[in-house]
C-alpha cells in the first residue's frame, strides 16, 4: 500500500506549503556570504593572506559586500580551512 496525496487531506496542503518554501529559497544549499565576512576581516590587515584567501575560494570582494550573495557548501568549508590556516601563518608574532 502506497501513500497517495489528495486534495482534501492535509499532507497535500503541506506539500504544496514545502513546494512554497523551496521556491521562494534562493537555492538549496546554498550559504549567505555574511558568514565568510569574518574571515575576510580577520585577514584584512595582511594583504597577501587576504588575497589567498580570495584566489583558492573564487570569491571576490564584490561578493562578499553583497547581502545577496551566496557560495556552495564547498566553497564555505574551503575559506574557513584557508582562513585558519593563513591565519595562523599571518599573525602578529608568527614566526
Amino acid at each position: 500500500m502506497g501513500f497517495a496525496l489528495r486534495p482534501a487531506s492535509r499532507g497535500w496542503r503541506f506539500a504544496r506549503w514545502w513546494a512554497e518554501v523551496a521556491r521562494s529559497c534562493p537555492r538549496p544549499g546554498a550559504i549567505s556570504t555574511v558568514l565568510v565576512r569574518p574571515l575576510a576581516a580577520a585577514l584584512a590587515p595582511a594583504p597577501a593572506a587576504l588575497a589567498e584567501l580570495f584566489r583558492a575560494t573564487d570569491l571576490t570582494p564584490q561578493m562578499l559586500a553583497d547581502p545577496e550573495a551566496r557560495v556552495t557548501a564547498s566553497q564555505f568549508c574551503i575559506a574557513w580551512a584557508e582562513a585558519l590556516r593563513l591565519y595562523g601563518a599571518h599573525r602578529p608574532g608568527a614566526g
